[in-house]
């Protein structure tokens, strides 16, 4: 039975070819950290790029991070990095591989009971389920801009587009159509992987030596526990209170006050007495005024 390279827990038989259990699991194991590397030392500052997937030359905008040249080489980049490490659910509404579905030659019906298999799942949903491709991606937590045919026929239909907008728009022009904007689990899923594959700089936490993937340039912990505990065992100074003189760990602005010649408290109790002391002294201080001007 396989386990999971990060915490260890166990799959089922069926997922024996998967190495991890989540895609949290994924995005803290070393295999993430050396495609990490890779990519930085292959990428380019030109606006002419080699596409990772297929080998071909594309142009991308200075300002646009592109990591392939197609959606097609998008989907098998993010599937074979991703998706064929971690563990797949192909139910309606539970799907978190989303392109290692869709780069499939055939795709699967997710309706319970039915074994349909073949290119176009929004046609077959459409005429055997009576359900319309818009619900079904709703439901299934797909984009609606996702069409849900196979990889052969989605780089056809592709294509096909493409000279349709030549033809009709000039190049450059293709008129997109209006979708109302909704955060899907696909949305969701290549949100995470993009963040994950665009972290370029590899550094060691100064506090428990774990390497960590991180866009800053500033950041020296891997998390907040580690910086506040290097921050709690940072040495301190130690100095006397002024009130018990006992001796305790000054904080960096109690020690400045020390060289100021300012009196410092180790506790709240010494605390409260300080102030008690302070206001009796204000109150003999106004009373010695008082007596004094009658005096005069």
């Amino acid at each position: 039975m396989p386990n999971c390279l990060t915490c260890g827990s166990h799959f089922n038989l069926s997922y024996s070819n998967k190495k991890f259990c989540s895609k949290k699991c994924y995005f803290s194991s070393d295999l993430l950290k050396s495609i990490i590397r890779e990519r930085a030392i292959a990428q380019s500052t030109s606006l002419t790029k080699l596409c990772p997937e297929c080998g071909k030359e594309y142009k991308t905008k200075k300002s646009r991070d592109s990591v392939t040249c197609s959606r097609a080489c998008y989907r098998r980049f993010f599937a074979k990095r991703f998706d064929r490490f971690i563990l797949s659910r192909s139910d309606i509404g539970s799907i978190n591989n989303f392109d290692e579905f869709m780069t499939q030659n055939e795709l699967p019906c997710l309706i319970k009971g039915c074994s349909w298999v073949g290119k176009s799942l929004s046609l077959h949903i459409n005429s055997a389920h009576g359900i319309t491709a818009r619900d079904f991606k709703d439901m299934a937590g797909f984009n609606r801009r996702t069409g849900l045919v196979c990889e052969e026929l989605s780089e056809r239909l592709s294509l096909h587009d493409r000279d349709w907008f030549k033809k009709f728009h000039g190049p450059g022009n293709a008129v997109r159509g209006a979708v109302g904007y909704k955060w899907t689990d696909e949305h969701r899923e290549h949100r995470a992987k993009a963040r994950a594959i665009s972290l370029k700089r590899l550094k060691t936490c100064v506090q428990c030596g774990t390497e960590f993937a991180t866009k800053a340039t500033n950041v020296r912990f891997c998390s907040i526990v580690c910086r506040d505990t290097a921050r709690a065992a940072r040495a301190r100074e130690v100095g006397p209170c002024s009130v018990c003189n006992n001796n305790f760990s000054m904080s960096r602005l109690q020690a400045g006050k020390v060289k100021k010649g300012l009196p410092v408290v180790c506790g709240f109790a010494c605390r409260k007495v300080a102030i008690a002391r302070r206001r009796q002294q204000e109150t003999n201080d106004a009373q010695r005024m008082n007596q004094g001007g009658g005096g005069l």
